[in-house]
């Protein structure tokens, strides 16, 4: 039981932290666009954000899950948090 919970405990803690990480980007992607920029192409500008975009949705995904495993986990075993 113990390695379990520390298998969804690091999941969860590894989710948390690529997700903050591709957040990190996009929003720093985002603040970016606000700059002033006279070589801007529209098109690539609007793909790469629909990437990153993509890629944070992805990561946002992979979190939820690992808390609802994680947060299941803990209600089996009769913890609450």
């Amino acid at each position: 039981m113990m390695d379990e919970y520390l298998k969804l405990h690091k999941a969860l803690s590894e989710a948390e932290v690529e997700y903050q990480k591709k957040f990190d980007v996009v929003k720093t992607f985002e603040d970016g666009l606000l700059m002033p920029n006279q070589n801007t192409n529209i098109i690539q500008t609007l793909e790469t954000w629909e990437k990153l975009k993509a890629e944070e949705h992805s990561a946002f995904i992979k979190r939820e899950a690992a808390r609802k495993n994680y947060g299941e986990f803990l209600r089996r075993i009769g913890t609450k948090k």
